[in-house]
C-alpha cells in the first residue's frame, strides 16, 4: 500500500456498528494483541492522518501492518454485509454450491442454487440470474442420471429471457453513461452542451414511451430521460421522469433496500429538479418527510440518509420557505446530529446552514450557538469560506445581542488577528472591512449617527463587495437594511 491515508479513510468510514463487529471479530480470532490491531486503534483515535505518529509505535513493519489491516477490515466487512445484503448472499450461495459440488454432494448443491435463484428473481437481477442458471445446469446435468430435475429446455428458455432483459439494461446503461460524460464535460468546461445534438443523439430514448419490464432497465430508462431534461433545462421533464424513477424503486422494495444509496441519489435528483421547477416546489416538503421516514437496514445508510435529508431540508427552508420558525425546521436536525457521528466537515457545514437560518430570522443568540462549534474547531480541512463567514456572522450576532463594548472590542481584535492568517484574499479583505464597520457602528454616539454609519456601510458593501462566497454580501446587505429601518431581515432579501 502506498504511503497515503487510504487506510485511514477506510477506518474513518466505518460506522459504530461496523466497528463493534470488527472488535468482536478481533477478540474471537485473537487479533486484538497483534501489531496491526494496535495500528487500527491508533488510526481510529486520530482526527487527522499522522503517519509520523504511527511510525514511532510501529517502526519497521508499518507498511506490512497496513496491508494486513486493510485486507482484514475488508474481509470482515464482507462477512458483516452478507448479513444485510441479499446480493452478497447470492454470491455466498454460489460459493457454497461450488464447495458442495466438489465434495460430490450434488443434491445439496442443487438446493443451494435454487435458493440463490429465488433471491436473484426477487432482486430482478439478470446478471446474477445468468450465473446461477449456468451453475444449475452444471449440477442438473450431473444429477440427471440420479433424479429428475428441470428440463434442459426450461433452463435454456430462462437463460434466453435473462439475456434479452440484460441486453436492454446494458444498452440503456451505455446511453446513461454517455449522458453522464456529457454532463461532466460541461461542468469541467471542456465542452458546452449542444442541446440540439443531445436531443438528436438520444432521439430513440426520448421518443420511445415504452419502458423496459425489468427493474434496472426501467430505472435506467427514466434516469436517462430525467438527466437529459436537466441538461436541456427542461426541469418539468426532469421532475416527471424522476417521479417515475422513484415509482420503479417502490415496485421492488428488495432491490431498493439492496441499493439504498442509489435510491437516495434518485430521490435527491427529484428534489433538486423540484427546487428548479416552480409548479413542483410545493411537493418538496412532502418528499423530504417521506425520505426522513425511511428505515434502511444498515447503520451506514441511516447516517447517509440523515446527512443528505438535513442538507436538503436546510437548502429548502433557507431559500424557499424561510418564514417557518427555525426551531421547527432544526428540531430533527439537532436530534440527528446527536444520534449520528458524521464526519466533522459534513457536520460543521450543516451547522453553518442552520446558523444562517437563525440569522435570517433575527435569532442572534441561537445563531451564535450553532456557529460556535465551527469557530472552536481546530481542523485544518474545513472550508475556509465557511470558517471566515461563521466568524463574521458571529461578530454580527454579538452586535445584535448588545454585548458590552469591552467584550465586543476584544472579540473584534481576536477576529482581526485570525483574518491576518487567512489565505483567502477576497474574504480576508472583506472581513477587515466588516470588522471595521461593526466597530464604528457600535461606537456611534447617537441613533442618528448609527443610522448614517449603517447606510454608508451598505453603500460601500454594494459598491465594492459583490458576489462574495456563500451569498455573504446578500445576507449582510439585508442585515444592514433591516438595522437601518428597524425591520426584519427577511423583508429585505432578494
Amino acid at each position: 500500500m502506498k504511503k497515503t491515508d487510504a487506510l485511514f479513510q477506510l477506518v474513518k468510514s466505518l460506522t459504530k456498528a461496523e466497528k463493534r463487529y470488527l472488535t468482536l471479530e478481533s477478540r474471537k480470532s485473537g487479533w486484538e494483541k497483534s501489531r496491526y490491531w494496535l495500528l487500527y486503534k491508533m488510526l481510529n483515535e486520530q482526527e487527522i492522518y499522522d503517519e509520523a505518529q504511527l511510525s514511532k509505535k510501529l517502526s519497521g513493519t508499518l507498511s506490512h501492518d497496513k496491508r494486513r489491516l486493510y485486507e482484514t477490515i475488508l474481509r470482515s466487512m464482507r462477512s458483516y454485509r452478507s448479513q444485510l445484503s441479499q446480493a452478497a448472499r447470492i454470491k455466498e450461495y454460489l460459493l457454497d454450491a461450488n464447495f458442495l459440488y466438489d465434495r460430490g454432494l450434488y443434491e445439496q448443491a442443487y438446493e443451494r442454487l435454487r435458493d440463490a435463484r429465488a433471491l436473484a428473481r426477487k432482486l430482478d437481477d439478470q446478471l446474477a440470474g445468468l450465473e446461477v442458471n449456468k451453475e444449475i445446469r452444471r449440477v442438473a446435468n450431473t444429477l440427471l442420471a440420479q433424479q429428475q430435475t428441470e428440463e434442459l429446455s426450461e433452463l435454456v428458455a430462462e437463460k434466453k429471457q435473462l439475456v434479452e432483459k440484460l441486453e436492454v439494461e446494458l444498452e440503456l446503461l451505455d446511453q446513461h453513461d454517455e449522458i453522464i460524460r456529457a454532463v461532466q464535460a460541461s461542468r469541467s468546461r471542456t465542452a458546452e452542451i449542444d442541446r440540439s445534438s443531445l436531443s438528436d443523439a438520444h432521439k430513440k430514448l426520448l421518443t420511445n414511451h415504452d419502458p423496459p419490464e425489468s427493474t434496472q432497465g426501467k430505472l435506467r430508462y427514466y434516469q436517462s430521460r430525467g438527466l437529459i431534461g436537466t441538461m436541456l433545462g427542461d426541469h418539468g421533464m426532469s421532475v416527471e421522469n424522476y417521479k417515475q424513477v422513484l415509482a420503479a424503486w417502490a415496485e421492488n422494495p428488495a432491490y431498493k433496500e439492496e441499493e439504498f444509496n442509489r435510491y437516495l441519489d434518485d430521490a435527491f435528483n427529484l428534489l433538486s429538479a423540484s427546487f428548479k421547477h416552480a409548479p413542483a416546489l410545493h411537493t418538496a416538503p412532502d418528499l423530504l418527510q417521506q425520505l426522513e421516514a425511511e428505515e434502511p437496514a444498515s447503520a451506514h445508510d441511516r447516517k447517509v440518509l440523515f446527512q443528505r435529508t438535513a442538507t436538503y431540508r436546510l437548502v429548502y427552508y433557507i431559500n424557499y420557505d424561510n418564514q417557518k420558525p427555525a426551531a421547527e425546521v432544526l428540531g430533527p436536525i439537532q436530534e440527528g446530529l446527536e444520534q449520528y457521528q458524521l464526519n466533522a466537515v459534513s457536520e460543521l457545514t450543516i451547522r453553518f446552514n442552520a446558523a444562517v437560518l437563525h440569522f435570517l430570522q433575527d435569532n442572534p443568540s441561537e445563531c451564535e450557538s450553532w456557529l460556535m462549534p465551527i469557530i472552536d474547531s481546530r481542523r485544518g480541512d474545513l472550508r475556509p469560506d465557511i470558517v471566515i463567514a461563521s466568524r463574521l456572522l458571529r461578530i454580527t450576532t454579538l452586535f445584535d445581542q448588545a454585548m458590552p463594548f469591552d467584550f465586543l472590542e476584544s472579540q473584534l481584535r481576536s477576529e482581526g488577528r485570525f483574518l491576518q492568517q487567512q489565505q483567502e484574499q477576497k474574504l480576508r479583505d472583506f472581513g477587515r472591512f466588516w470588522l471595521r464597520s461593526i466597530r464604528q457602528i457600535s461606537q456611534a454616539a447617537s441613533k442618528t449617527e448609527r443610522t448614517t454609519l449603517l447606510k454608508s456601510t451598505l453603500k460601500s458593501l454594494e459598491k465594492d463587495w459583490l458576489s462574495l462566497p456563500l451569498g455573504l454580501d446578500e445576507l449582510l446587505s439585508a442585515w444592514l437594511k433591516a438595522r437601518t429601518s428597524a425591520g426584519r431581515l427577511l423583508e429585505y432579501l432578494g
